[in-house]
């Protein structure tokens, strides 16, 4: 059991939840914004 891959896993979960609740809202430029920053802060 790899525990960097399960919280690497969680991680991207979540981003792409958090993203789908932007989404939701109607707020897809900071859906974006945020995709990207994550996307930079974690690889």
């Amino acid at each position: 059991m790899d525990l960097n891959n399960i919280y690497g896993d969680y991680l991207v979960k979540r981003r792409v939840t958090m993203m789908l609740q932007f989404v939701y809202k109607g707020d897809y430029t900071l859906a974006v914004q945020l995709y990207h920053n994550h996307a930079l802060l974690w690889p």
